[in-house]
């Protein structure tokens, strides 16, 4: 557990999460991003009708950050869950209208049962994404981004070096359009600092270069590692392997074995290597 101590001294907090590992990229120094009191945010897209176990380590990484002074806004992307992100291999099945606004609901449930008293403010970036009209966005927002830049990062690079794969233009826009959900929560609610999963890096950052070249502000982010299995990889449904935080899908008793493993397989480890935060620019 975290300290108490932590609400009134952010270094405690800082030295906690760094001797944790929990922090992989930050556009500052950790100490600088949590010196202030922030308006933090982190969003996750309605693809399946329960948040998992990987979602459920930034959850309560916000949490103690609202702990410590922070405000917390969490984003539901009933917008962005209607384009999906880029994953690893193939395009997304786009979700009906009806099955986007069934999941956004049941996440809202989720995460005011896990957040309990803690204090919070919930945003669907639907409210802003289904009122945008192309040419101002594409004028306004579009011109920040380089599709240069844009065909480097990870997933779409290796889309489209993998013979038979390709990536759509929807899903090669899903950048710009996280990178104007910071924009405008920012704007709207002062959010200065953005939270997600490591994965998620570029897309995070793209929204601290897109409030700096437009409203020449200073903002934020960083990146908890993600939760992966003995293999390496990731916990979600795309992967076939979520632990779900419904219990109607995974059962108490299999979340409960899952932690089991875990500790089994953490006493297992007989030597480490430190991982330390990094530094992006």
């Amino acid at each position: 557990m975290f300290g108490d101590a932590e609400t009134s001294d952010p270094g405690l907090l800082v030295e906690n999460l760094k001797a944790r590992g929990l922090v992989d990229h930050s556009s500052a120094e950790l100490d600088i991003i949590l010196g202030t009191k922030r308006t933090a945010y982190i969003g996750v897209d309605p693809t399946a009708d329960s948040m998992h176990i990987g979602h459920l380590a930034w959850i309560l990484l916000m949490r103690r950050l609202g702990e410590t002074g922070h405000n917390l806004i969490f984003l539901v992307g009933g917008g962005t869950g209607a384009i999906g992100d880029p994953k690893e291999k193939g395009e997304r099945v786009l979700l009906d209208e009806k099955t986007v606004a069934k999941n956004t609901r049941a996440i809202n449930k989720q995460l005011k049962s896990i957040l309990g008293r803690t204090r919070f403010t919930l945003v669907d970036n639907a409210d802003w994404l289904d009122k945008l009209k192309l040419i101002p966005f594409l004028r306004d927002v579009g011109k920040h981004f380089t599709v240069n830049d844009l065909v480097k990062r990870d997933v779409i690079r290796r889309r489209l070096d993998t013979a038979d794969e390709s990536i759509s233009y929807t899903e090669f826009t899903y950048a710009l359009l996280q990178g104007y959900d910071y924009l405008i929560l920012n704007k709207k609610y002062g959010a200065d600092l953005q939270v997600g999963a490591s994965d998620q890096w570029t897309n995070i950052f793209s929204g601290v270069d897109l409030i700096r070249k437009k409203e020449g502000k200073q903002v934020y982010a960083f990146t908890i590692p993600l939760v992966t299995d003995a293999n390496g990889k990731k916990f979600g449904k795309s992967e076939g392997n979520a632990v779900w935080l419904d219990g109607t899908k995974t059962s108490p008793f299999q979340f409960y074995h899952f932690g089991l493993i875990c500790q089994t397989l953490e006493l297992e480890i007989t030597s480490t290597s430190t991982n330390p935060s990094r530094h992006t620019k």
